[in-house]
């Protein structure tokens, strides 16, 4: 084997080990995420509705019926909506009601 070679080989492995390192830290910060609660999946729903459970659409259905959106958007959009309003409502009227606001 000769100097290139062995330094090619040398190279390769370097970034495998990196490659891997990247992997850990994002593996890690995702599960920092989820202890904080601040982690959502979304799972296709091509998962679901092949095991018999609604598809995405039809889930969020009475969601957009309630802001009075039209269902023909992103459908990732209008969840964070729906979860941001209904959730700012809940804390505002909280506030109210321990006197805070």
């Amino acid at each position: 084997m000769n100097n290139i070679e062995s330094y090619t080989r040398r190279l390769e492995r370097y970034k495998e080990i990196k490659d891997a390192s990247t992997k850990i830290i994002f593996l890690d910060r995702i599960v920092d995420e989820m202890k904080r609660g601040y982690l959502n999946i979304f799972a296709g729903a091509g998962l679901s509705a092949a095991s018999g459970y609604v598809d995405w659409k039809t889930l969020l259905e009475p969601m957009s019926k309630a802001l009075g959106l039209n269902l023909n958007m992103d459908l990732t959009l209008l969840a964070q909506y729906y979860k941001n309003e209904y959730t700012l409502n809940i804390t505002v009227r909280q506030s109210r009601q321990s006197g805070v606001a």
